[in-house]
């Protein structure tokens, strides 16, 4: 019998895609940091996606911000 899982870090990875989806960039770093915790060094898709992921993370934080301070209506 196949015994199928779906591990810690698989799930942050996961979690982290969905979380920087939703705007959620706090969260979405913290499962960023746990998938990394749990991967190994070696683990180029895994860090190739984390990476993507800070990045649009950074990408929504940079905007939301420009958003607050900037007056509206534009």
């Amino acid at each position: 019998m196949w015994l199928l899982t779906y591990g810690e870090r698989k799930h942050h990875v996961h979690l982290s895609h969905v979380l920087t989806t939703l705007g959620d960039s706090r969260r979405a770093n913290e499962s960023q940091q746990r998938a990394l915790e749990l991967s190994a060094p070696t683990s180029t898709m895994t860090h190739a996606l984390l990476a993507i992921d800070a990045t649009a993370c950074s990408h929504h934080t940079a905007t939301s911000s420009r958003r607050v301070a900037a007056p509206w209506p534009p």
